[in-house]
């Protein structure tokens, strides 16, 4: 697995937008949804009825339930990995299962990572 660390952002509608769209150079040919924290979380790739917005929505909440003045200027996190060229393609369970554990690691603080299979997450940074 190959890493791309990013720098923390401030619009995660400008991140999915991106991550759904084709990518600057057209690598993005199956954007979806491989894992997300309750399993239900809208997927404007595999639903007709879901949109970016509600994603947006859903992904922001923890960071507008925050005061104001309390709310980072930078809650986007977002980590890109892509597997070597030799590497066997994974499932999207198997891509799920490593999104969790880099979140996971990120979240306990023994790594810090900014990470082609879409791995996002967006986090409120204290």
């Amino acid at each position: 697995m190959i890493p791309s660390v990013n720098e923390s952002g401030s619009r995660t509608i400008g991140l999915l937008a991106y991550l759904y769209g084709p990518g600057r150079h057209e690598e993005h040919t199956d954007p979806h949804l491989v894992a997300s924290f309750d399993g239900m979380s809208p997927d404007p790739g595999r639903d007709p009825a879901a949109t970016l917005k509600d994603l947006q929505q859903l992904l922001d909440q923890p960071v507008m339930a925050l005061p104001r003045h309390a709310r980072p200027a930078k809650h986007v996190w977002h980590t890109s990995v892509h597997a070597a060229a030799d590497d066997r393609i994974l499932t999207d369970e198997e891509w799920g299962e490593f999104a969790r554990r880099i979140v996971g690691l990120v979240a306990s603080g023994r790594i810090i990572a900014s990470s082609t299979r879409m791995l996002t997450r967006v986090l409120p940074i204290a």
